[in-house]
């Protein structure tokens, strides 16, 4: 599909970059306006509309097994391998750019 109708009707000006729009569920969706086309994020949940380990958030997925960890009475030996703190930082990156899209 050609963007290009959908880019010429939203030139970009990075004093107004973003705005928020409706679904066709009726949920509400942030898009950002980048010199080169559209990001789309989701204003609920995970930003980019994921669900990762069947979780709302690899955050609260993590934070269920420290949980269990703890009910199992194994919580000192609960820890996050390389590949798990790059999930946990690229989630919490994806809701930073949330956040500052939020503001404009």
């Amino acid at each position: 599909m050609d963007l290009g109708p959908l880019l010429k009707s939203w030139p970009y000006d990075p004093e107004n970059d973003a705005r928020v729009v409706r679904g066709r569920d009726g949920r509400e969706l942030l898009q950002i306006r980048t010199p080169v086309g559209i990001e789309q994020l989701e204003m609920e949940g995970r930003p980019d509309g994921t669900r990762p380990h069947e979780q709302e958030s690899v955050l609260e997925y993590q934070l269920q097994r420290l949980a269990k960890a703890k009910a199992d009475g194994r919580e000192a030996e609960f820890e996050l391998d390389p590949e798990e703190c790059a999930e946990l930082f690229g989630e919490g990156t994806l809701y930073y750019f949330r956040y500052l899209a939020s503001f404009n």
